[in-house]
């Protein structure tokens, strides 16, 4: 039985668009982009809370998935292992972002107590540590992100 599907209308199961992309016709994965887009996207931003990050995110599970699209037992629903695909890679990358930022914490403890121990410390550089101390534990974590290249 050859059944006819419509790609606008997004009416191809997901069990079929699987299938076609396994036998190569890969293009069809982008359904599946479109069509989980949102619910990952919302599941990202619960977990790590900026959006530039949560598509970065999405992209590494879009790949893994595309990758091990083989391995998909059909136990559970293609949204369910794609969103725990997702859920696993914001862990991860939590679980990074936390070693960073203890290993900066630390990093700029040890440059501030050498100054200190050094008695090369200046007005300027006090001024200096307190501003980076206070940036540092912003809630919006926009410099850890960028201190992280400099270190």
């Amino acid at each position: 039985m050859n059944q006819q599907y419509t790609f606008e209308t997004g009416t191809i199961p997901d069990k079929e668009i699987i299938k076609r992309v396994l036998l190569g016709e890969k293009n069809l994965f982008s359904l599946i982009v479109r069509k989980y887009n949102q619910r990952l996207f919302r599941v990202g931003m619960s977990m790590v809370n900026d959006s530039n990050e949560t598509e970065d995110i999405m992209q590494t599970t879009y790949i893994n998935a595309y990758e091990n699209l083989g391995k998909f037992a059909f136990k559970s629903s293609l949204s369910t292992w794609l969103t725990k695909i997702m859920i696993n890679e914001c862990l991860s990358r939590l679980k990074k972002r936390n070693r960073l930022t203890n290993m900066n914490d630390d990093l700029i403890d040890n440059v501030i107590q050498q100054q200190q121990t050094k008695g090369v410390q200046t007005p300027a550089d006090k001024i200096v540590n307190t501003e980076l101390r206070t940036l540092w534990k912003k809630p919006s974590g926009c410099f850890r992100r960028n201190i992280k290249w400099f270190l």
